[in-house]
């Protein structure tokens, strides 16, 4: 189904029967709905998965007007009113972990737990902020100009090192994923969520009061770091670091995953 607001039309893929122990999944940039199929299928919970505005069947009704992480939690407050839904599981992959984590500090009052799979709380310092925004404009024109090439030199980031060989059937279904998307829209997905345009959230995770747990894969030592500052800032934390796993742990190591998220419901 897509619910539309006044500045996208997001799509959701909704199973029946949904309850506060159900999971919302958020994909990171590139990803789509799909990117949590097998995740969906196994797991012992119902759940609702998303586009992110600008990847998929999630669309910016206007290129040109500003979206920001305000109009993103205003449009995903507005999605679980609409879906009737108080409070759910919300569980976030990458720069989806970085929106849903934006989203519980927002309206905590929704969030029944919080899993954040490699995320990161932002850059603190100004001057790298503002680095990453430029660097990440010139992504943008990347986008834009070749799609398919943009995806390429994506996929030799060193996060996306070991998935091939991993989870060949999962890589090759992601990088479909990638090149099936609108251009201009991916763009301006980058162009909105950009880390670079955050605000940095270490001095906000500490006032939560949800359980939150963090996944991580045992090579991602980037992001592992991140969680032990979480764990450093907000007691009610708890960190899970899987084996065989970098930055994507539910594409790198599935089973675990849904073990892992069987054990935390």
């Amino acid at each position: 189904m897509i619910i539309k607001n006044q500045k996208t039309s997001i799509y959701i893929k909704k199973e029946k029967n949904i309850t506060s122990n159900s999971f919302l999944f958020i994909h990171g940039f590139t990803g789509s709905h799909e990117s949590w199929a097998d995740i969906r299928r196994h797991i012992n919970n119902s759940s609702i998965a998303i586009d992110v505005p600008g990847h998929g069947k999630s669309t910016f009704v206007d290129l040109k007007e500003d979206y920001t992480y305000d109009d993103w939690c205003t449009d995903i407050f507005l999605m679980l009113r609409q879906l009737k839904i108080d409070k759910i599981n919300i569980c976030g992959y990458s720069m989806g972990g970085r929106l849903a984590l934006i989203f519980a500090l927002k309206y905590p009052s929704y969030v029944n737990k919080l899993i954040l799979e490699g995320t990161s709380l932002g850059i603190e310092d100004f001057d790298q902020r503002t680095i990453r925004r430029d660097e990440d404009r010139v992504k943008c024109q990347e986008i834009v100009t070749s799609l398919e090439q943009f995806n390429k030199n994506w996929e030799k980031n060193q996060l996306f090192k070991f998935q091939k060989e991993r989870n060949s059937k999962g890589f090759a279904h992601q990088r479909q994923i990638r090149n099936d998307h609108d251009p201009k829209q991916l763009s301006k997905s980058l162009y909105s969520f950009t880390v670079g345009s955050m605000k940095y959230l270490g001095y906000d995770i500490k006032d939560l009061k949800m359980p939150i747990y963090l996944i991580n894969g045992k090579d991602d030592s980037k992001h592992i770091k991140v969680a032990k500052e979480i764990l450093r800032l907000n007691h009610k934390s708890k960190n899970f670091i899987l084996n065989n796993a970098h930055h994507n742990v539910h594409l790198e190591n599935k089973e675990d995953y849904i073990y892992t998220l069987d054990e935390l419901i």
